[in-house]
């Protein structure tokens, strides 16, 4: 696999999104920190302790795979850390609440 073909498939697919779905590419430069391609057990993945999206490489370099399945993969992850993490934030927050009130109300206070 060589650095320039994978580097050429990122720039098509990240190329695809720029033209089709301008709005998620101008995210995609502020969401993530940086775009990661490396062997991995899955397609892509997000890890938002650095807010990095990760492309798996045997994946990228497939040329079974498209460009505009590489551009989907990384919408997929960018919809998802814009969509999903905000629910997941008030659930877990709803949850958080939740058990304090169970809390101070099984330990009432006085």
């Amino acid at each position: 696999m060589a650095t320039e073909d994978v580097l050429r498939r990122l720039d098509e697919a990240l190329g695809l999104i720029e033209r089709y779905a301008p709005h998620h590419f101008r995210r995609l430069r502020r969401d993530f920190s940086r775009i990661l391609v490396q062997r991995y057990a899955c397609r892509g993945a997000f890890f938002p302790t650095d807010r990095t999206c990760m492309v798996e490489l045997t994946f990228t370099v497939n040329r079974d795979f498209s460009t505009a399945q590489i551009a989907a993969t990384i919408l997929v992850l960018a919809l998802v850390l814009f969509y999903v993490a905000p629910l997941l934030l008030i659930v877990v927050s709803g949850v958080a609440i939740l058990v304090a009130a169970l809390v101070l109300n099984y330990f009432p206070r006085g």
